[in-house]
């Protein structure tokens, strides 16, 4: 058993209307133990993500608008083994006869104050990484996008087909799937699998 360990308690946020993820378990870093918490021990890290203002005006300078989502951005991410005891939850199934089992995680959670820098950091460095292969791509990642959220927009209907492509190709090299894509021409999206579409209800 290690030194320093730390449970997480857990909750449901229910969205019976999402069309995905309508159940998402949260794990709780902000809860506090004898006046410590996950959080209160973590390191924030500096601010990454652009400014959202600016973000929004962009999006609104061009002429083909376009939306995309990296599914799951944090459970992409692995803990250190040393780091990993620090996440420990118990389980039991609903069963309250049942001893509670120990897991830990071996990813990052939803709630984690360190999370937003974490995952920034490693969204931004593999697009500089690759930015001569995917250059809209990078550019995109640069500034068009907050947290795990893409809204770039692009003057012709060809550049935007093709910020998408290299967006999910770089994405997926990194195992940050990009889904819910979404734009005001369909032909932007004609290649996109029905599944990886944004719906009406989301």
């Amino acid at each position: 058993m290690p030194e320093t360990e730390w449970f997480l308690p857990h909750f449901p946020v229910v969205k019976p209307d999402r069309a995905t993820t309508k159940v998402r378990v949260v794990f709780d870093g902000s809860a506090a133990f004898e006046g410590n918490s996950l959080n209160e021990e973590s390191l924030p890290g500096p601010k990454l993500q652009s400014n959202v203002f600016d973000i929004l005006v962009g999006f609104r300078q061009e002429l083909v608008a376009l939306i995309g989502d990296i599914s799951q951005m944090y459970h992409q991410l692995l803990l250190l083994p040393e780091d990993r005891p620090l996440h420990r939850f118990l389980w039991r199934d609903l069963d309250q006869s049942k001893e509670p089992e120990v897991y830990e995680f071996l990813r990052f959670i939803f709630g984690g104050r360190y999370c937003p820098f974490c995952a920034q950091y490693t969204w931004q460095t593999h697009a500089d990484t690759h930015k001569c292969q995917f250059p809209l791509a990078a550019v995109a990642v640069e500034k068009h996008c907050y947290m795990d959220d893409l809204m770039p927009s692009l003057p012709t209907m060809e550049e935007a087909k093709e910020t998408r492509q290299q967006l999910s190709e770089l994405g997926d090299k990194a195992g940050f799937h990009i889904r819910k894509w979404l734009s005001n021409r369909v032909e932007v999206l004609e290649d996109v699998p029905a599944i990886d579409q944004a719906s009406v209800v989301d």
